[in-house]
């Protein structure tokens, strides 16, 4: 192996002993959480990295949020967050960098993305191509006065007039 080649690994494998990623937002202020409603969740499983914490799919009048709460996984180069119909990344909606290896925060959504295909989020490393863990959402059971109310939300989101 060239000396180059020798650099480029041993700098990829010391950089992450000296990173922390460790970021605690809130989910959502207290007053935007009165009427947002849990519609999906999941535990994070891991892949080729341990991958700890629960997704949560939230919506209200506003807007529709992905939580990661308790979150935990290894650091790596690139670690993209997906919502995928699948444990592969061959049909995926990518939602930018992993915002922290450990702790609680989120990703606003597209209130449009249909949940029931999208059902995995992904913690996936683009410079290898190596999934680190998942978390399949599961659709929560909701009343006939949620069911409402979802619609209305999503009738908001989509500009329907009555």
């Amino acid at each position: 192996m060239n000396s180059i080649g020798f650099k480029s690994i041993s700098m990829f494998l010391i950089i992450p002993l000296f990173i922390s990623c460790s970021k605690k937002e809130p989910l959502m202020e207290s007053a935007e959480l009165d009427n947002a409603m849990v519609l999906y969740e999941a535990e994070f499983t891991s892949a080729k990295h341990p991958t700890t914490g629960t997704a949560t799919i939230q919506m209200d009048e506003n807007k529709t949020i992905l939580s990661f709460t308790d979150f935990k996984t290894d650091n790596g180069p690139k670690l993209l967050v997906y919502l995928s119909d699948d444990k592969n990344d061959s049909k995926f909606i990518d939602l930018g960098e992993l915002k922290s290896t450990e702790g609680s925060f989120y990703y606003e959504v597209d209130p449009s993305i249909d949940f029931s295909e999208y059902d995995n989020v992904l913690i996936w490393c683009k410079s290898f191509s190596v999934l680190f863990g998942s978390a399949e959402l599961v659709a929560l059971e909701i009343n006939c006065k949620s069911v409402n109310r979802v619609i209305n939300l999503s009738k908001k989101f989509l500009g329907y007039k009555a």
